[in-house]
């Protein structure tokens, strides 16, 4: 017989609730707003993980790190070799699926993805979203539209400045230097040989002057594509940062389904950086950085698993905090990968080239199959991750 009888019956009712715990039947009376956005964030991951054995699984996730680490970064150096490769015609033909797979990846992870996580973590439905200053408003496409329209400013800032005079210094040409010649009446002309002898100068300068542009117009536009692809590899490495976290932390229960999908989704989203990176044609003293990219790439999300199984019992990836986090470097994220994606690879490879045009109709159709194929399945990914 229980020492305690009163309490016997009042255990019993607990264990055989019919319901389980409800957080709309929690009684916050009283609770001022920070108090309640660390008991709405927090209790959700307590019940979750509150019995878990902090040390199951770590074959698993230590395989899923190699797996990971592997994949990602096979997939982002492959289309670099297939790149040089292109003459050969089977060799061309799995670039270019790979190119236009890898523009739908990059389209279908900014709004399945990282758009949706974001709403999730900080949206007006999340518990960050219902307390404080992040309450009446929905910040994730605020914060995406922010971080597209920098990204804009800053690609228009850096073209503006390559194609025109003001931050390039240009010699000046053969006709310019003409124009500033003081004008003479015809009594007070040069000789000949005076003449030819300007002429001949004017040429020379001229050359030089092509001869400087020349020189400049591969390295700006190196630089503006360069610009470009750090930008992109940095939202996708922010995502990848928060999915390493993520499954090195996760419940056990969740671990086995959740890097398969994962897996899957670094290396599609490798694919199409890689892509990107072999369509940019680095000076022969650089052409390193590609690599070193892509080794990046590859090395980012493993290392944040390894910092994940490091941290897992004091990191929750349920709290206020972590949610504030990492929803604000998704909305950052897809915002990056939103303008990349639709202007950068959509309207750049078919709204703007002259090369589409001239293409068969059957070939078109199958290039706009390889987008649709590329966002499909990063959306159908979603659905797991």
């Amino acid at each position: 017989m229980s020492p305690f009888p009163m309490l016997t019956p009042l255990r019993r009712e607990v264990v055989q609730m019919p319901h389980p715990f409800d957080l709309q039947h929690l009684n916050v009376t009283g609770l001022d707003r920070e108090n309640l956005a660390k008991i709405v964030c927090e209790l959700p991951s307590g019940l979750e993980n509150g019995n878990e054995d902090e040390d199951e699984k770590i074959e698993l996730r230590v395989a899923a790190l190699v797996v990971i680490l592997v994949a990602s970064t096979a997939f982002t150096v492959l289309p670099l070799f297939l790149k040089k490769r292109s003459r050969d015609g089977v060799a061309r033909r799995f670039y270019d699926a790979f190119k236009y797979i890898g523009a739908g990846v990059i389209i279908g992870t900014a709004f399945c993805h990282l758009l949706d996580s974001a709403f999730k973590e900080i949206g007006p439905q999340s518990c960050v979203g219902m307390t404080g200053n992040w309450a009446g408003y929905s910040w994730p496409p605020a914060i995406m539209l922010a971080s597209l329209m920098w990204l804009f400013l800053l690609e228009f800032g850096v073209g503006y400045c390559v194609e025109s005079t003001r931050c390039v210094s240009q010699s000046p040409s053969a006709a310019e230097l003409l124009a500033a010649q003081p004008k003479t009446s015809g009594a007070a002309l040069l000789p000949q040989t005076n003449q030819q002898s300007s002429q001949d100068s004017l040429q020379k300068e001229e050359g030089r002057g092509e001869e400087v542009r020349r020189d400049n117009t591969p390295t700006t536009s190196f630089t503006q594509k360069f610009t470009t692809i750090l930008i992109l590899e940095s939202g996708i490495i922010f995502h990848s940062i928060i999915i390493g976290l993520n499954l090195g932390t996760t419940s056990s229960e969740e671990l086995t389904s959740l890097w398969i999908v994962l897996s899957f989704h670094q290396t599609f989203e490798g694919l199409g950086l890689g892509v990107r990176l072999a369509e940019i044609e680095f000076p022969k003293k650089k052409e390193w950085i590609k690599w070193a990219l892509c080794v990046l790439y590859g090395l980012t999300t493993p290392v944040a698993i390894a910092a994940g199984l490091g941290l897992r019992r004091s990191y929750d990836a349920g709290s206020f905090e972590a949610n504030v986090v990492s929803g604000v470097l998704d909305s950052i994220s897809a915002g990056i990968l939103v303008y990349t994606g639709l202007v950068e690879m959509l309207a750049k490879d078919f709204l703007f080239n002259s090369e589409m045009k001239t293409k068969g109709k059957r070939e078109v159709g199958v290039l706009v199959f390889y987008v649709l194929l590329g966002a499909g399945l990063m959306a159908l990914l979603a659905k797991w991750a």
